[in-house]
């Protein structure tokens, strides 16, 4: 079976990608791109449209292509958006010098966030008028999606909706659940310096998240 053909567009411009490889990790393209070869079978082409740089090989298009995925953050559809977002962060009470995501994606080690301060954004969604449909999108753990591997073999099956993550030795495991005596809790449990076999850092995820719904 041949390997289906995706084309990353990254939206960042040539100073932040040189951002990203001098704090230590990939452009958010180049990673988007090892990402989708580590969950499939799958064969990456990267445009960058924010520098020009879009060059189709001759005869193929997007219309050649199985499938489209967008990252990076320099293509916005308006201007002062980082303000928005700080004046956002500082509403729920945090402090906005202490959350950076300035290339968008999460796809680099330049990017910042505590567990506390995400869990604090994910407790908003549960307030906010489109909470539900987000809390509804995110993948139930041992059944589905990149986190269907999570919690197998034990009673907190389907009741923990949430978000995986790894990049350059960071473990990361973020979302709710719906415990068995204090309804929906939410939870961000995030490892640094996860050297070596993933494997004890998941399993130590998977007991944390476990322990949260079974708490008595």
């Amino acid at each position: 079976m041949a390997a289906a053909r995706v084309l990353v567009i990254d939206g960042n411009r040539a100073a932040v990608r040189e951002q990203q490889r001098a704090a230590g990790g990939s452009d958010t393209g180049e990673g988007y791109a090892q990402v989708l070869g580590q969950l499939a079978q799958v064969s990456c082409d990267i445009v960058r449209p924010a520098d020009g740089e879009v060059r189709f090989a001759p005869g193929s298009g997007l219309g050649s292509y199985d499938g489209v995925a967008i990252t990076g953050s320099a293509l916005n559809i308006y201007d002062g958006g980082a303000a928005v977002e700080r004046k956002f962060i500082a509403s729920l009470g945090l402090d906005p010098n202490s959350i950076d995501n300035g290339d968008g994606s999460g796809l680099t080690q330049g990017d910042r966030i505590t567990p506390h301060d995400l869990a604090t954004l994910l407790q908003w969604e549960t307030r906010s008028s489109n909470g539900h449909a987000f809390i509804s999108a995110l993948a139930v753990a041992g059944v589905n999606g990149t986190v269907r591997h999570h919690l197998l073999g034990s009673d907190a099956v389907g009741r923990v909706r949430a978000k995986d993550g790894y990049i350059w030795h960071v473990s990361t495991f973020s979302g709710y659940a719906r415990t068995k005596h204090h309804g929906l809790i939410v939870f961000s449990v995030m490892f640094n310096d996860a050297d070596g076999r993933r494997k004890p850092f998941l399993a130590a995820e998977d007991k944390i998240v476990e322990t949260i719904v079974d708490w008595p």
